[in-house]
């Protein structure tokens, strides 16, 4: 369970990263989408899980990133181990600081198309349909 603040200024100045998912939190709110903190029973933690109804509707990660070497490669390990367990076609988000592309990720024999888009597109997505 993962508790968001209605105020991103409680954070502090330093944690940049935290401020950013607690925004994308906020935003996910505000559109009346559900969504959820999963972690798989090998521990690996997705921040989002976006649910409309019963779909699924993303898989998300954010991190304070500005290019795709800065990524922690576990956060991206953790969206292909959730991907294939729901065995859905469910887009993958990674929102970064102003990293943007569509990168093919294999690991394990798991292999899947990633999106990395930055922060200030994601919050205008409804007008270029990175929902």
């Amino acid at each position: 369970m993962k508790l968001y603040a209605v105020d991103t200024g409680f954070y502090p100045r330093k944690n940049i990263g935290l401020k950013m998912e607690n925004i994308v939190a906020l935003e996910l709110l505000r559109s009346g989408l559900e969504y959820f903190y999963f972690q798989t029973r090998d521990c690996y933690e997705v921040d989002f899980l976006v649910k409309d109804g019963l779909k699924i509707k993303q898989l998300m990660q954010v991190t304070y990133t500005s290019s795709f070497d800065e990524i922690d490669k576990r956060e991206l390990r953790a969206l292909l181990k959730t991907y294939e367990l729901f065995k859905k076609h469910n887009p993958k988000l990674v929102v970064t600081w102003d990293y943007e592309d569509i990168i093919e990720l294999k690991w394990f024999g798991k292999r899947s198309l990633v999106r990395f888009v930055p922060l200030w597109k994601w919050l205008f997505r409804t007008q270029l349909s990175y929902t």
